[in-house]
């Protein structure tokens, strides 16, 4: 039985607008049993889907600024499904075929057919037509979220050098000076500084997800992980299992493992049922990617570890969640 892991959305589904309300029905094709599969939703953790049927499901939500969704279909292999919608989404329609491991996203909406170019021309490693089109569409859409959301989407945008980045950064609309993903890129193309091996932690309070101060000062004579990640994060969620069990086997006496969440809605990070799985310290700042934790370290991705020694000196960085990695590190650190 497959299993849903629910990052934005996605599924054969139709969604439908009701006075700023969004109404997804999920459609299956090829299910086997009589029941369907499990559905964890993220950013919208306290709405329930609804079953209609054995191969319906209704989920209705209020988007409040355009959302690239996702739905990662948990076969023996990772499959991912996308989409966007906005407070305009009138109807999207998703047909997935698990018999052959298929989908196809009908209503596509011209953002969604120059992000299948974009993406097809990054699978094949072909970077310079992929910067080609979404610089075309920056240059001539400079108002449009979509251009903003190119900047740290784009493998043809991210290996371009800092500077041609940084003139085509700058044509876009100043209307979204106060994005967080806005400020960031800005810090990126200006100067931002890379961690090094050696530097120091940047100490800081913040609350857990219990809403009592966490103070990392605290912290003395041990190694120090940390943990960057979010509940938009598709690879994050996908990865917690794993981060728990890995959890489990270290000694805590020796390891600090700290978690930061960069959700945009606190309260919905504290009802979500991944960060209710974190079962070390669990804390949450504002400003997401923009906060002063993100811009120390140089954060562009996630998941995103920090390993500090005992003397809290940087020993290692990584983006992505390769356990073993992080297991060789710690070892390395401890002997």
């Amino acid at each position: 039985m497959a299993r849903f892991i629910f990052i934005g959305m996605f599924f054969f589904y139709t969604i439908q607008n009701v006075s700023s309300q969004c109404v997804l029905t999920v459609k299956q094709i090829g299910i086997k049993g009589d029941s369907l599969p499990e559905i964890v939703c993220a950013n919208y953790q306290e709405i329930k889907p609804t079953k209609i049927n054995d191969s319906t499901i209704q989920i209705t939500f209020c988007p409040t600024e355009p959302n690239y969704l996702f739905v990662i279909i948990d076969w023996d292999n990772r499959w991912i499904s996308r989409m966007w919608v906005d407070q305009n989404t009138k109807q999207k329609d998703l047909v997935i075929n698990y018999s052959t491991k298929s989908a196809t996203l009908k209503n596509i909406t011209n953002w969604e057919k120059l992000l299948a170019k974009i993406d097809s021309l990054d699978a094949k490693e072909n970077y310079n037509a992929s910067f080609d089109i979404a610089s075309h569409y920056i240059e001539n859409n400079s108002s449009s979220y979509l251009s903003l959301w190119l900047f740290s989407h784009c493998h043809g945008i991210y290996l371009t050098p800092n500077k041609n980045k940084l003139e085509l950064f700058n044509k876009l609309s100043t209307s979204f000076s106060n994005y967080p993903e806005y400020k960031q890129m800005k810090a990126d193309l200006t100067g931002r500084k890379f961690p090094n091996y050696g530097d120091s932690f940047k100490e800081f309070t913040l609350e857990d997800v219990n809403e009592k101060q966490f103070t990392s000062s605290l912290i003395n004579n041990k190694i120090i992980m940390l943990h960057f990640w979010s509940n938009n994060c598709a690879p994050c969620i996908k990865g917690m299992d794993a981060l728990i069990n890995y959890y489990n086997s270290l000694d805590t006496s020796k390891i600090a493992f700290i978690s930061v969440s960069l959700d945009d809605d606190k309260s919905k990070w504290k009802r979500s049922v991944t960060t209710n799985k974190i079962i070390w310290t669990n804390l949450w700042t504002e400003n997401n990617l923009y906060c002063e934790l993100c811009l120390n370290y140089n954060l562009t991705a996630m998941p995103y570890f920090v390993i500090f020694n005992k003397e809290k000196k940087i020993t290692f960085y990584n983006e992505g969640e390769d356990i073993e990695l992080l297991k060789s590190k710690l070892q390395e650190i401890n002997k």
